[in-house]
């Protein structure tokens, strides 16, 4: 059996295989249809700046949650304003 595997890799000339034995027709035009993949019906450079937006909004708000609630204090600020 695998003798037979190396003598037909081994040949010169594969062997023919007939699509109309197998009910293909090669002669009418086959419609390719391809699907473009969105989420949500954008583009990955859409998506890509939504998410950047989205970070900087949750980034934003956190800080000023942080900061209004008195968990980050911001005494190192007076020192770099003079009087």
């Amino acid at each position: 059996m695998l003798d037979d595997f190396r003598r037909d890799l081994n040949e010169d000339e594969p062997e023919e295989f007939d699509f109309n034995a197998v009910g293909i027709d090669l002669t009418e035009e086959q419609v390719v249809v391809r699907r473009r993949r969105r989420f949500l019906g954008m583009t990955a450079a859409q998506r890509a700046f939504l998410s950047i937006m989205l970070f900087f909004n949750v980034l934003i708000i956190g800080l000023g949650l942080l900061i209004v609630t008195n968990r980050i204090d911001l005494g190192f600020l007076s020192q770099l304003i003079p009087q």
